[in-house]
């Protein structure tokens, strides 16, 4: 089982863009070694935003902390 959240894209951006950004971010300040994410079933807030589903395994819970810590850092928003 995952956790999918919705992270609000950047105009151009693919789903792959911003999850290799999040993931070099979780490597080099939260010094993670290994983990991963898949892409999720589309969806997200209806607000005109275009949104990335990122499903984060069930064994690795402190990524979804990552992940929402680091899209605040971004500016981005959290669906």
């Amino acid at each position: 089982m995952a956790l999918t959240t919705y992270v609000e894209m950047r105009a151009g951006e693919r789903w792959h863009d911003l999850t290799g950004a999040f993931m070099r971010w979780c490597q080099q300040q939260k010094q993670l070694s290994s983990g991963g994410c898949h892409e999720g079933d589309p969806g997200g807030p209806d607000d005109g935003r275009q949104y990335a589903a990122v499903s984060i395994p069930d064994h690795s819970p402190a990524l979804v902390g990552y992940l929402r810590e680091w899209a605040a850092l971004q500016g981005r928003r959290v669906g």
